[in-house]
């Protein structure tokens, strides 16, 4: 994903970057990992679409607004979920 890409929406998909919704069709989206609410958002045409949610139902299509300032090699170190660095 690189900046001003148009990413297309559908039910059970993961949104992986920040964006702007450009046009949807009964588009609900679950935020519940980033917000704590645990009913489905209705998303309508300019509204914010967040990374780490998902479809629930509906479709549509967003434009990324924010992404990584450089992709990282597929070797890169991760760090362990139960290390602190």
């Amino acid at each position: 994903m690189v900046l001003d890409d148009v990413i297309e929406l559908g039910p059970g998909d993961q949104i992986v970057v920040d964006g702007d919704l450009l046009e949807e069709t009964n588009l609900e989206v679950d935020e519940s990992l980033l917000t704590g609410e645990a009913d489905p958002i209705d998303k309508d045409v300019g509204d914010k679409i967040m990374s780490g949610s998902f479809v629930v139902a509906g479709s549509g299509a967003y434009r990324a607004t924010k992404v990584a300032a450089r992709p990282m090699p597929p070797n890169w170190p991760r760090r362990p979920a139960s290390s602190r660095w």
